[in-house]
């Protein structure tokens, strides 16, 4: 299930380069609120704060609460751009969620017990060939921040997730080839 975050941030009266320029000096991120069929709105975020909410991981994919002017927005972070050298964020984008809104987003797939898994036990390896998985997700309490696949069972050489379950729960490995379970 996800939580919902609260973010401060303020309105910015002007939009570009020179008004993002005194929106940096003054220790703040220009940032963007678009969406839900709604005229973008221009703000700015704490640099201090955005910049720990980036690194602490899980920022795409965290639903926050934004209040504006008294009105409270409800957004997922869509992007957001770094300096190349020092690595501060110099913008962010939020996408604006509407009740019932069906959004996508790209979820990190996290692997556990492969070294004990029966295939590499007999000289397999494990080759991760994805490490994201995108999923489209109706309402916002069923965003999943990760998914988990159990490598412990897993004897064959090609494991896919079950449709019914990927994201919102532990998804199940399905197997196939020649070491899958027989139906009986």
């Amino acid at each position: 299930m996800a939580t919902v975050k609260e973010l401060k941030a303020t309105t910015r009266p002007a939009g570009g380069k020179g008004a993002a320029r005194a929106v940096r000096r003054a220790g703040r991120v220009p940032g963007v609120i678009y969406g839900n069929n709604q005229p973008p709105q221009p703000i700015s975020v704490d640099d201090t704060e955005l910049r720990l909410r980036i690194q602490a991981g899980r920022f795409l994919t965290t639903i926050y609460d934004i209040e504006l002017d008294g009105k409270k927005h409800r957004v997922i972070p869509r992007d957001f751009h770094l300096d190349p050298v020092r690595d501060f964020p110099l913008h962010v984008d939020f996408m604006r969620l509407g009740e019932g809104a069906t959004i996508r987003v790209s979820v990190p797939l996290h692997e556990k017990n492969a070294e004990t898994s029966p295939g590499v036990k007999r000289g397999g390896t494990v080759n991760i060939v994805t490490h994201t998985i995108e999923l489209e997700c109706e309402g916002m309490g069923r965003l999943s921040f990760k998914i988990r696949d159990d490598l412990k069972r897993t004897w064959s050489r090609e494991t896919r997730l079950d449709r019914q379950n990927q994201g919102f729960d532990t998804p199940t490995p399905q197997l196939t080839g020649k070491y899958a379970p027989k139906a009986g």
